[in-house]
């Protein structure tokens, strides 16, 4: 009897979710595996619960929508939040490590490299799809270069969805472990020293979704992050450099303001997962699954590496090189207090790199050609 019930049951489960407009069924999904992840204590709660909650519920079929506008707001938040950490004194201490930032572009072409050779020979793909499916920046920005490129977009975006997620599920855990312990006391000082003015917060607000509009003209990649944490950090700049009133003074961002700006990410990159996932491109998703993994290791040595030569946190310079999405990696940064304006200075910097050199190479050297 219990065998006959429980397809019933299920179908019945189902059928009433189904029941529900799509943006509301997703919404209700994202927030419960907010609220598991945050029982749970697992890494950037607000993030990863909505991110694994959703795309699972894609995978098994479940028609839910994010409204396109929240990835916008988280992405704008996250760049506030990581614009205050960018004072001058931070700023000097960046300039005086520049040979590292120069270092991690370079990594992050080596890893394009590999990746490339390997999907290429094992993937199944063309050598085209194989550059953009390696590339290790905005996955959004290297999709539409793969399209003008007439490359595979829909392997280009199998092959980034799948690298983001793999570090997204590994390095936040990794990191917490290693390190989450001995971040507690530079969270309770971080949070002692800043506090929440509204003033200044607002007007820095207003300013950057102006600032955001200006960048969206000149065509700045991943705008709705860059467009905020320029405008931010740059107010930090000036004020301190030209000693002006307390008008845009050093603030900092409610927490819940922040939570909202993770779930807004977490549930958008979960909605892009679709049922055919795990089944398109089998062969590629294999190649990608494995290059990333070892170039999860490969960062980890070469950031602790660096660590000790140079005198720098390695958490910081190992999520710098890590090969993840910017907005994951300096989320952890920020949670965890790592070395924020390190992993920042690294994860954007390699970015624009990236979608600089990435279709120049295609032009010059790639091609289409098998």
């Amino acid at each position: 009897m219990t065998k006959k019930k429980s397809p019933r049951l299920q179908k019945d489960l189902i059928r009433t979710t189904a029941s529900y407009p799509p943006i509301f069924r997703g919404l209700l999904i994202a927030l419960t595996g907010a609220v598991i992840a945050n029982l749970l204590h697992t890494p950037l709660p607000w993030l990863m619960g909505p991110l694994f909650a959703t795309a699972v519920t894609r995978v098994v079929g479940i028609d839910t929508r994010c409204p396109p506008a929240l990835n916008k707001f988280g992405r704008w938040v996250i760049g506030l939040s990581l614009g205050v950490y960018f004072t001058p004194e931070v700023v000097d201490n960046l300039a005086g490590h520049w040979a590292l930032i120069l270092f991690g572009m370079f990594h992050a072409q080596i890893l394009a490299v590999a990746g490339w050779w390997i999907y290429r020979r094992y993937g199944g793909v063309d050598s085209g799809t194989a550059w953009f499916a390696s590339a290790v920046g905005t996955a959004s920005e290297i999709v539409n270069m793969a399209q003008r490129a007439g490359a595979r977009v829909d392997h280009v975006a199998t092959a980034h969805s799948m690298r983001v997620l793999i570090v997204v599920v590994i390095v936040p855990f990794g990191v917490q472990w290693l390190w989450g312990g001995d971040a507690e006391a530079a969270r309770a000082a971080a949070a002692a020293s800043r506090v929440v003015h509204w003033p200044t917060l607002l007007l820095l607000m207003a300013g950057s979704l102006l600032s955001v509009q200006v960048f969206r003209r000149v065509r700045l990649p991943n705008v709705w992050m860059l467009g905020a944490f320029l405008f931010v950090a740059g107010c930090n700049l000036v004020v301190a450099h030209f000693s002006l009133p307390d008008v845009l003074s050093h603030t900092d961002l409610p927490s819940w303001l922040v939570r909202a700006g993770q779930f807004g990410v977490g549930w958008s990159f979960g909605d892009k997962y679709r049922p055919d996932f795990l089944r398109s491109a089998p062969r590629l998703l294999a190649a990608v699954a494995l290059s990333t993994v070892c170039f999860i290791a490969l960062s980890v040595a070469i950031g602790s590496g660096l660590a000790h030569a140079s005198g720098e946190p390695a958490p910081a310079l190992i999520l710098g090189f890590m090969p993840g999405g910017i907005a994951e990696m300096t989320l952890l940064a920020r949670s965890l207090e790592l070395g924020v304006a390190m992993v920042t200075a690294l994860q954007i910097s390699r970015m624009i790199a990236v979608l600089f050199t990435t279709p120049l190479v295609h032009r010059r050297w790639i091609g289409g050609g098998r």
